[in-house]
């Protein structure tokens, strides 16, 4: 899909609109981190599939520098991220991986950009419970499960930390209900947490 395309679809949210969604979204990620993960929470972020903006400002409040790039900047299926290796903390992709036809670059380069030991949070469509709408977006190409994104981060030498629904700022004890993959409890997509392993030493 070109640039223009994408953008005559998608447009940009009101950044006054979207703003406490984001919110809501960095106090989920926060806790996942710091309260399950047990790491920290700051550092130089990266938000691709960017959009308005409005990720990178809320996450101001959370003392997190961030930049953000979109498809008016790259094209994800085949460009190079215009930053240095090992740059960031952490990277995000807010609803954007199913929009990917042919992911390997992307991957490849949010690993580039990630220092050893940072971590890649994403939010994503679950094939399992969204199948009968996933098309009616017409930007949607690549549905995931949990099995195809475990696999996939696998493949591009991520090691999935987190991989549960993506409930946002609800009780963690929703993460350990028996039904939770198989009812939408009110959300059909899935959130992840991945890390690039620190390079063992030869």
């Amino acid at each position: 899909m070109s640039k223009a395309a994408y953008a005559n679809i998608i447009g940009d949210e009101d950044l006054a609109n979207s703003l406490p969604r984001q919110n809501r979204l960095l106090r989920t990620y926060k806790q996942i981190v710091e309260e399950i993960l047990k790491r920290q929470f700051k550092g130089q972020l990266l938000d691709t599939g960017c959009g308005n903006n409005s990720f990178i400002t809320a996450a101001k409040d959370f003392d997190i520098e961030g930049k953000g790039i979109d498809y008016k900047d790259v094209n994800f299926e085949k460009d190079p991220f215009p930053f240095e290796a090992s740059s960031f903390d952490f990277v995000t992709a807010n609803a954007l991986v199913e929009h990917i036809r042919e992911p390997n670059i992307y991957f490849s380069e949010v690993k580039r950009v990630l220092q050893e030991g940072g971590l890649f949070l994403l939010t994503t469509p679950n094939w399992e419970l969204s199948h009968k709408t996933f098309y009616n977006d017409p930007t949607h190409c690549h549905p995931y499960t949990r099995l195809g994104l475990t696999a996939q981060l696998s493949c591009h030498g991520f090691q999935v930390l987190f991989l549960e629904p993506n409930f946002i700022c609800r009780p963690r004890f929703m993460w350990k209900m028996p039904l939770r993959w198989t009812i939408p409890m009110g959300t059909r997509s899935m959130l992840c947490v991945a890390l690039k392993p620190h390079t063992t030493p030869e």
